[in-house]
């Protein structure tokens, strides 16, 4: 089932596909909406007798002011540290994760993930040209890490497997 967010005049839209096979509610507590600064989109997979999962989808505008994205990023990941759930944020974050010694900015974004104990899944570069290779698009978690490799093929995905629990009469 496909939920998005879309811009009413021009541009991109963001988006999730879910399984339909998955229970989950829309955490419109969690979504942000500011073209200049940050848009996402959340979800809380209901796990009955589990702990619920959260999944949010963010991107970052290439040109949005560095100090207002994290910002805001910091207080989301405020709201999400508090409910103590695992949680998954993917998207295009637009900052290169491979230059965080040379940008101040990239190291600023690292420190508020990590200083909310979210780390990236993925440590190979997911947009190569000819002369430059980067990590723009990451999936940062709070849960158990997963070796993911990225192969050629540059794909930007993570797999995780549910536990659903159903009564059978």
């Amino acid at each position: 089932m496909p939920i998005w967010y879309g811009r009413a005049v021009g541009g991109a839209s963001i988006g999730l596909s879910i399984g339909s096979h998955l229970d989950f509610k829309q955490r419109t507590d969690l979504n942000f909406f500011n073209s200049e600064i940050l848009e996402s989109i959340f979800i809380e997979i209901i796990r009955p007798n589990l702990n619920n999962i959260i999944i949010g989808t963010i991107y970052r505008p290439p040109n949005a002011d560095a100090q207002l994205s994290v910002f805001k990023l910091d207080e989301l990941l405020n709201k999400l540290s508090k409910e103590n759930k695992t949680s998954y944020l993917m998207g295009d974050f637009n900052i290169d994760i491979l230059k965080y010694q040379q940008h101040n900015f990239t190291s600023d974004f690292l420190d508020t993930m990590f200083s909310h104990i979210f780390l990236p899944l993925i440590n190979r570069p997911t947009r190569i040209a000819s002369h430059t290779a980067t990590i723009i698009d990451n999936i940062f978690t709070n849960g158990p890490i997963i070796h993911i490799c990225i192969t050629n093929l540059w794909m930007v995905f993570f797999l995780r497997i549910f536990q659903i629990t159903c009564q059978c009469f």
